[in-house]
């Protein structure tokens, strides 16, 4: 069994192994199936944003063009997120199967690129987020107003109709008048 040594932290060496009592290829199956998952993921990301984006119509169906070109962005930055999974995945499996031991300069590189297109999909991934909230805030904003302003003609109108209905009960109208009106037609 492999001794884990922290430096400065003897005190609480004991305790800091999560695997202390898996071996080393249990933990290396756990990484690899982890990383394989991520890879996975990261190319069923790229084909199913890349079908959104090379036709967005079939995809959305009948859908404004300002939300078709807003839908059209997103699953491209999607797409973007899914590559750098990928990656990600990829680089993983790398530094898993590399020996630090034997080639730690490799090794390092792996494990900072893993760092570093994590990092760069994080951010890819709170673009995405932020602008899609833009978006249907934009988008609720606008909805909030017409329906503003549909109440407010339904007001009036119901006004009207009152004002109509009251008319007509104070001023009765003529047999002469109805004939007269129905001729008119």
């Amino acid at each position: 069994m492999r001794e884990f040594v922290f430096v400065g932290f003897e005190p609480w060496a004991s305790a800091a192994p999560i695997f202390a009592d898996a071996s080393i290829a249990t933990v290396r199956w756990i990484g690899v199936i982890v990383a394989g998952f991520v890879l996975a993921f990261g190319i069923w990301q790229v084909r199913e944003q890349r079908d959104r984006v090379r036709r967005p119509k079939a995809r959305f169906g009948a859908a404004p063009e300002k939300e078709l070109e807003f839908l059209k962005r997103q699953a491209f930055r999607r797409m973007q997120i899914g590559g750098l999974a990928a990656i990600v995945g990829g680089l993983m499996l790398v530094g898993l199967h590399l020996p630090a031991q034997d080639a730690p300069g490799w090794w390092a590189s792996a494990w900072l690129g893993v760092l570093f297109f994590s990092g760069w999909a994080s951010l890819m991934a709170l673009v995405d987020a932020t602008s899609t909230w833009l978006h249907y805030s934009s988008e609720s904003a606008q909805t909030d107003a017409e329906k503003i302003l549909l109440e407010y003609q339904m007001k009036k109108m119901r006004e009207k109709a009152e004002r109509a209905a009251v008319d007509a009960e104070q001023n009765p109208t003529s047999e002469d008048e109805k004939t007269s009106a129905k001729k008119a037609e």
